[in-house]
């Protein structure tokens, strides 16, 4: 990668920053942790009224890990743990899950905000550079960041909204996504020399919206191990016709799968799910597999599964898991969608599903040609 002078810098302030909001240590009821899991990949689980989250192994067993939530003043912070669970992001600081030490703390020049890099060891950010070009920002926790200028992307589209979707520093690579009431354009851009590497640009909506019998981009989401994109095509519903059912009111505020999802479509019915390309980011060209619609989908950890919401006949929502290479579905259930979590290279996946009537949401892991496991009540700590 190369640094770009002449843009103001992307700084890591190193260990030493002293006790943060978001820090993170074990208590009680989370297990302790032992030399098996200090390697393991985790995730976390709030419980109703708690004021921390548990750490779990896709194991579903209790790791000793634990986020605490800061007090919450005139802005609320939630801590967001990296891919692996070993690292949390709380507003600028970076922290240590086992310890509740901060190790890093980032500069506020980020005009797109940060995402952890697939690795956990990385954080990447965008700039606005000269001319209105994009830089991106990689830096390791530790280590001194390097800052890519992009070349020009998403020129022929009309947008309002950017983000980072993704960041992969192994693979030196990044996605893109811009939205202009839906998502207009996707790019997959290098890390290494800023080139585009793919772009794939989708009907412009202009001053309006589409025709109804016209396909849109709802949402895209990328395998954790930054290999496979999935995006979410939907049929735009005609004003005063039915949408898909929105979520049924839960016991607590549902958070989302990893889906980043275009803006809302102005008062106009929900679009109504059509279907799913694939494509291999490591191999650019058109879609490898083509599946149902669904109304949100993320990936496991190692790509191979997808988690989708989808609705039902009877205008109720229900949840599955598919392998997408044979488009088999190997979980099914009644409950809905709302929030999962995935670790790189890891092939099983943490679902939060809730029930209406039910106290709380219930986090449950699915395993490839394994029975489910179910972990706890509670909410997953996600992005």
């Amino acid at each position: 990668m190369h640094v770009v002078p002449g843009i103001a810098a992307f700084v890591l302030l190193l260990a030493g920053c002293g006790s943060v909001q978001g820090h993170a240590g074990t208590g009680a009821g989370c297990g302790q942790l032992t030399t098996a899991d200090e390697k393991a990949a985790v995730f976390f689980v709030s419980s109703p009224g708690a004021t921390g989250a548990c750490g779990y192994t896709y194991a579903g067993k209790p790791s000793g890990r634990v986020l605490t939530y800061p007090p919450c003043t005139e802005v609320c912070t939630e801590p967001w743990p990296s891919p692996d669970g070993h690292y949390t992001l709380g507003g600028l600081t970076v922290t240590d899950t086992a310890s509740g030490h901060a190790v890093a703390r980032l500069s506020d020049d980020a005009a797109y905000g940060y995402v952890w890099g697939s690795d956990s060891r990385h954080l990447c950010g965008l700039l606005n550079g000269p001319d209105r070009s994009l830089v991106a920002m990689v830096a390791s926790i530790g280590g001194r960041p390097e800052q890519v200028k992009l070349a020009p992307v998403f020129t022929r589209v009309r947008y309002s909204d950017l983000n980072l979707v993704m960041c992969d520093p192994r693979h030196e690579r990044a996605v893109l996504q811009t939205s202009y009431q839906h998502v207009t354009a996707i790019a997959v851009v290098s890390l290494g020399d800023g080139a585009i590497v793919a772009e794939h640009d989708f009907p412009d909506t202009g001053p309006g919206f589409p025709e109804h019998s016209t396909p849109v981009v709802t949402g895209v989401a990328v395998s954790p191990d930054g290999r496979y994109l999935a995006v979410l095509h939907a049929i735009q519903g005609a004003p005063g016709s039915p949408g898909p059912p929105s979520s049924p009111t839960g016991a607590s505020p549902p958070s989302r799968p990893r889906v980043v999802a275009a803006s809302p479509t102005g008062g106009l019915p929900p679009p109504i799910p059509a279907y799913l390309d694939l494509f291999d980011i490591e191999h650019p060209g058109p879609p490898i597999a083509r599946l149902a619609g669904a109304l949100d989908a993320a990936f496991s950890g190692d790509g191979t599964l997808l988690a989708e919401r989808v609705p039902q006949a009877n205008g109720s929502e229900a949840s599955q898991v598919v392998r997408w290479s044979d488009q088999q579905v190997i979980w099914h259930g009644s409950e809905t969608l709302s929030g999962e979590a995935s670790a790189p290279g890891v092939p099983d996946i943490a679902l939060q599903i809730y029930q209406p009537g039910q106290p709380s949401n219930q986090i449950v892991l699915i395993r490839p040609d394994e029975q489910p496991i179910p972990v706890a009540a509670g909410q997953l700590t996600v992005p």
